[in-house]
């Protein structure tokens, strides 16, 4: 069974639309809003497969959405590592400000020399497939920052939870991991 059937497409659209794609990945799948009450989204699907994932080491890339999951698994696991090995993410006060520099950062985008998922992506062919690109990720990779940071730290202390932090050794689809600060 597809762990992401149920990904929701906005207004019941279709990912196989070629003006809801951008680099190959559905722009027109829901996320859901800060705060917000609604059922799941794309978001938690991603980081509820993602220990399940980590331990594979090759993913089915069969339709945009796993293109997307992947896209979204990998920035999961670069920051939990971050979390794990960056002295400023000891406590749930910093990593959520290391989270949020990096969501809202500089990102390499399919086509950039330093973009490493090359294989899962296409490269934009237009500037306005580009910047919708941006855009969208950059949506998901706000809401991955603030879940994560809710999942990874203990609430009664805030110190980092040793069962997510065990997945932080493991290399995402063989990726070096990220650079630390």
């Amino acid at each position: 069974r597809d762990a992401f059937a149920s990904m929701a497409l906005v207004d019941g659209a279709d990912d196989r639309d070629a003006d809801a794609l951008a680099c190959g990945l559905p722009t027109n799948v829901f996320v859901r809003p800060a705060g917000s009450r609604e059922p799941a989204d794309v978001v938690d699907e991603v980081l509820d497969a993602l220990r399940r994932d980590a331990l594979r080491r090759s993913h089915a890339l069969r339709a945009p959405r796993d293109r997307l999951r992947v896209t979204l698994a990998a920035y999961a696991m670069d920051l939990l590592y971050r979390f794990a090995n960056e002295p400023r993410c000891e406590t749930k006060s910093g990593a959520m400000k290391r989270a949020m520099e990096d969501a809202l950062g500089r990102f390499a985008c399919p086509g950039d020399a330093d973009y490493d998922l090359a294989s899962v992506c296409a490269a934009p062919r237009t500037d306005e497939e580009r910047e919708r690109y941006r855009r969208f990720v950059r949506r998901c990779r706000e809401a991955i920052a603030v879940r994560m940071v809710e999942r990874c730290y203990v609430a009664e202390d805030g110190t980092r939870d040793k069962f997510w932090m065990a997945f932080a050794r493991r290399r995402f689809l063989n990726r070096p991991p990220p650079k630390i600060s």
